[in-house]
């Protein structure tokens, strides 16, 4: 399907959704180490990152962080954590669950749940006093707008602007009025299981045989709390210059797609659904969740399929036209374009564009992976 593509929408998107804008590279110094270098980007300076990871450290924290090897100007090197991102494993847990019905398989993703609020609520609490020293402010109300003038525009979807402005300008108001705690962006995408059995080489890339280890070792009760305790590993903390809701990262770890299967996320959602600034805050995360992952499919068409293939965004766009709807009923969402907007974004998840609109070359994009192959860096 051919798509309305402007260079507009690319320089957007590459300015505000494009992941791989921060680079990652994976390699080994020069002692013959296996080494992760994250890469300063334009949110955050590695003068910045480094006083806080190390403030981190400091506090003893209740979860696991890669150590840092070395630091430059220029970027932060970690050491490598061959093993399994924990959403990649979350997902096989969910396809034994509904494939398989494995209640084992369900036992321990709420028992990973709790470990991740548990290690949410620490670090909430230990980085209270950075709080103070936050300059910046969340772009709350760009972080909304784009995604939906990029999709639009793609889509040649005519938007009504001035109440779409309006109604997103009330939201985020809310949401920017409630910001007091660090944005920690606690989504499993954020954490590593380091258990180098799991890890995807060992399989040559294929999912199938690994998930038969997998299922081999939920049925023998190899995944007790204290491995999960001991072997999720927390990075990425580069969204920690910006507040955010308190509620925000437990959106994270209970609602996003991949998590909603757990019994405990329908009682989080259930439970907050007549709470104004969760339903604020939420409209924000799934607009992000869901805007990022349908630009990504009608622009960067081999970018999604590597980066989001096991996710489902119109699950988002779906969620949002119910939260739009509650807050009418509010009376802070106004008119119903916005409706109209995540009812027609829903269809535009069914589009396979012609062609990679973004990297029609793929040379612009190196994706990197901590559980992919491994790319030499220079020494």
């Amino acid at each position: 399907m051919e798509l309305n593509v402007t260079q507009n929408e690319i320089d957007l998107f590459t300015s505000t959704l494009w992941k791989d804008v921060r680079k990652l590279v994976v390699g080994k110094n020069g002692n013959d180490e296996l080494t992760f270098r994250r890469y300063s980007d334009k949110i955050i300076s590695i003068a910045k990152e480094l006083p806080f990871l190390e403030f981190l450290k400091q506090q003893n924290p209740s979860w696991q962080i890669p150590k840092i090897l070395n630091h430059t100007a220029d970027y932060i090197e970690f050491k490598y954590l061959d093993g399994i991102r924990l959403f990649n494993f979350i997902i096989e847990l969910r396809y034994l669950y509904f494939i398989e019905n494995s209640q084992k398989a369900l036992d321990i993703i709420e028992r990973i749940k709790i470990i991740l609020t548990k290690q949410l609520v620490d670090f909430q609490r230990i980085t209270r006093p950075w709080c103070d020293k936050i300059e910046l402010h969340y772009p709350f109300y760009e972080r909304c707008f784009v995604p939906i003038q990029i999709i639009s525009g793609i889509l040649s979807y005519k938007i009504d602007e001035g109440e779409i402005n309006a109604d997103i300008k009330a939201i985020t108001e809310i949401v920017s009025a409630n910001s007091n705690s660090l944005f920690r962006d606690a989504a499993a995408k954020n954490a590593i299981l380091h258990l180098p059995e799991l890890y995807y080489s060992n399989f040559k890339y294929d999912d199938a045989e690994r998930r038969i280890l997998i299922r081999s070792l939920v049925d023998k009760n190899y995944f007790t709390d204290e491995l999960l305790n001991e072997k999720i590993y927390q990075f990425d903390f580069t969204g920690c210059v910006y507040l955010c809701p308190q509620i925000d990262d437990l959106i994270a770890i209970n609602l996003h797609e991949s998590m909603v299967w757990a019994s405990s996320s329908k009682t989080f959602y259930e439970s907050n659904l007549d709470d104004t600034i969760f339903l604020a805050t939420m409209f924000l995360r799934f607009l992000r969740f869901g805007g990022r992952k349908l630009a990504y499919r009608l622009l960067h068409k081999e970018g999604h399929k590597i980066r989001f293939r096991y996710d489902y965004e119109k699950f988002y766009f779906v969620k949002l036209v119910d939260v739009i709807e509650r807050l009418q009923q509010k009376k802070i969402v106004k008119g119903t374009a916005l409706i109209a907007v995540m009812k027609q974004f829903q269809e535009a998840t069914y589009i396979i564009p012609n062609k990679d609109y973004f990297d029609p070359t793929g040379e612009k994009s190196q994706i990197c992976y901590i559980d992919t192959p491994q790319i030499n860096y220079e020494q």
